[in-house]
């Protein structure tokens, strides 16, 4: 075998590791309830995915400053399975990337496009304890949102005022089922010509040691 062929295979070995981002971080949560409204309502969830930077405890749906949209979109069922992703072409991503590597915690939101309410998950939760808060140093290359599974059902609920309680309506809900994975290049990364190296020494004993045996 000679040392191109050698190189050939070493660098066929490397390569896989750097055709796509690495898998930095996974967040998910199988309970995020909307109230959609009152009355049997059409089975769609107006979702806004967005990113808080750098302000915990102001979340997206009260227009916080630092709130980077990256998905306004009208979910249905048929939507179960579909991964939204989002990259450097992506509006948004860039401000959401700066966000998530300058090592203070932010917050993923959750909320009904247009609405006043909804959920957010810190960004440490992605994070193993001690770990974080957020992925400094990496360098981010997308952003994916996975709808695993979305159920929307009637409920009965408090409609009056606090003087009534006992007033009750029937509303819609929906209940989503996702994951949020962030992938990207650890950072320090280590050099191409530092993994191939101990490829390379290798394959030189054990060539060493065929022609030392007479095979080539």
């Amino acid at each position: 075998m000679t040392r191109r062929s050698l190189l050939v295979l070493a660098v066929g070995f490397i390569l896989p590791f750097f055709a796509n981002g690495t898998v930095l971080g996974t967040l998910h949560n199988a309970g995020i309830g909307f109230v959609l409204g009152q009355g049997e309502l059409p089975f769609q969830l107006p979702l806004q995915f967005a990113l808080a930077g750098d302000m915990g405890g102001t979340p997206c749906w009260v227009a916080s400053p630092s709130c980077i949209v990256l998905l306004d979109h009208v979910l249905t069922a048929a939507d179960i399975g579909t991964v939204f992703h989002f990259n450097p072409s992506s509006p948004g991503f860039a401000a959401a990337a700066s966000f998530l590597t300058d090592g203070i915690d932010d917050e993923w939101s959750f909320s009904l496009i247009g609405g006043s309410g909804g959920s957010g998950l810190p960004v440490s939760e992605m994070f193993s304890p001690g770990l974080g808060p957020d992925f400094v140093g990496d360098k981010i290359s997308e952003i994916d949102l996975s709808v695993n599974n979305l159920s929307f059902s009637f409920v009965s609920l408090p409609a009056g005022p606090i003087s009534n309680p006992g007033l009750m309506a029937t509303f819609t809900q929906a209940q989503l089922d996702m994951t949020i994975t962030v992938q990207g290049t650890p950072v320090p990364e280590p050099p191409t010509a530092l993994l191939i190296a101990p490829v390379l020494a290798a394959a030189a004993v054990w060539r060493r040691r065929l022609r030392a045996r007479g095979h080539f």
